[in-house]
């Protein structure tokens, strides 16, 4: 799939500038990049066609398995204490850690734990603020156990078009929607945030039909 991005708090910057990062974020890139439109068709056609309507939940499932093949951690728990860790509303859809190593200082070998947090985003954009949040935790000191680190959040939403071409929900927050959100609240997310918005397919779209109960059902249109 193809993608465009924002970089919030210089995580770009950031991604060019520590190697064990940008190794992170080219393994998750290429993850997306190799989620092909025959795949999604494929999915939905086997799953979904005539009786769900939208693209999402195949692209999720999709990313799921290209992520959790290249060994990135699904469900990752933000926090280790207990009430917290059992509870599903603190965990991030996706980590991977690595370890940062500083030889900055001559005869010094400094260790720090990072990586990237990543939260999928086809949900209701009432969810936004949280979604934006979440990688945000990741990244900050808390008095709570931490169970994952991370220095950079990854957030991906489907674009506007994608969200007409793929049948997906009005309600769902779009990338454009994200960055309606992100100036505002710049002061909460005090960490880098890499804000991707995943574009529509070429060759196909999703068309729908009406079924009774006021119920929508889609189906795999070649363009």
């Amino acid at each position: 799939m193809k993608f465009i991005t924002h970089s919030h708090k210089f995580a770009n910057h950031i991604i060019a500038g520590q190697s064990e990062i940008q190794e992170l974020y080219k393994d998750f890139v290429e993850a997306v990049e190799s989620i092909t439109e025959q795949e999604i068709i494929d999915h939905f056609k086997a799953n979904y066609e005539g009786r769900s309507k939208s693209l999402s939940l195949s692209i999720n499932a999709l990313l799921d398995d290209k992520l959790t093949a290249r060994n990135w951690v699904p469900q990752s728990k933000l926090f280790g204490e207990n009430d917290y860790a059992k509870d599903k509303r603190w965990r991030l859809d996706f980590a991977k850690q690595t370890e940062i190593i500083d030889k900055s200082w001559p005869g010094q070998e400094i260790r720090t734990l990072s990586g990237i947090a990543v939260e999928v985003a086809f949900n209701h954009a009432e969810a936004i603020p949280w979604n934006l949040l979440k990688p945000t935790l990741a990244s900050e000191m808390n008095h709570l156990k931490k169970e994952t680190y991370a220095g950079v959040g990854i957030v991906v939403a489907a674009t506007e078009e994608l969200k007409e071409v793929g049948a997906f929900d009005g309600a769902v927050g779009s990338y454009e929607k994200f960055l309606t959100f992100i100036r505002p609240l710049s002061n909460i997310l005090v960490s880098p945030i890499m804000l991707i918005g995943l574009e529509p397919p070429k060759t196909f779209f999703v068309r729908l039909e009406d079924r009774p109960g006021n119920k929508k059902v889609g189906f795999i249109e070649m363009i």
